[in-house]
């Protein structure tokens, strides 16, 4: 959900010095990229299930301003959280994870849209089919094609640079 805020420090002033601030809604890189990826049935994502606009009543933030709705579908399985995914004795988990991570990503690559932020908690892991949906569009940015590499996991946070002593990344050592 998108909602109008107030500009800097009119938070506290009258609806109608408010209500000067209303705009129209802005088009969203997420429901662009979303409008896509469900057109062309990508299986990496959650289904768009509906786009609303509408304005705030006289009681919002900004008197009509905008308000914007995306809405998913829900998918099997949660997100992957980092503590639990880099926990000593999951590495089978962890190259669970992977596979499935593997084979969502090469269908994403498919396609000319990307997460903006790249995070395992934007990784909605099942385990009972061991698939992997993206999730989290806001920002989305259009990506060239984008195979997948070893830095591909670290950008997701799915394996982890080696630190050297003195505290520099040794990108020659990799934490699976």
């Amino acid at each position: 959900m998108y909602v109008q805020i107030p500009y800097e420090n009119t938070l506290r002033s009258s609806q109608e010095v408010r209500g000067l601030q209303a705009e129209p809604s802005p088009v969203h890189d997420e429901y662009e990229a979303l409008t896509s990826l469900s057109k062309s049935k990508s299986t990496a994502v959650p289904e768009l299930l509906g786009y609303g606009q509408g304005k705030q009543g006289p009681e919002g933030y900004v008197p009509n301003g905008y308000i914007t709705y995306i809405a998913w579908a829900r998918v099997p399985g949660a997100p992957v959280d980092y503590q639990v995914f880099w926990k000593e004795g999951n590495r089978q988990y962890r190259d669970e994870v992977r596979a499935a991570f593997d084979v969502a990503y090469k269908e994403l690559n498919k396609f000319p849209w990307q997460p903006g932020v790249r995070s395992p908690r934007k990784l909605i892991y099942d385990h009972v089919s061991q698939t992997i949906h993206f999730a989290g569009f806001r920002p989305a940015f259009k990506m060239t094609d984008s195979p997948m590499s070893v830095p591909t996991y670290a950008l997701w946070g799915l394996l982890k640079f080696a630190v050297t002593r003195d505290g520099r990344v040794d990108r020659t050592a990799w934490a699976w």
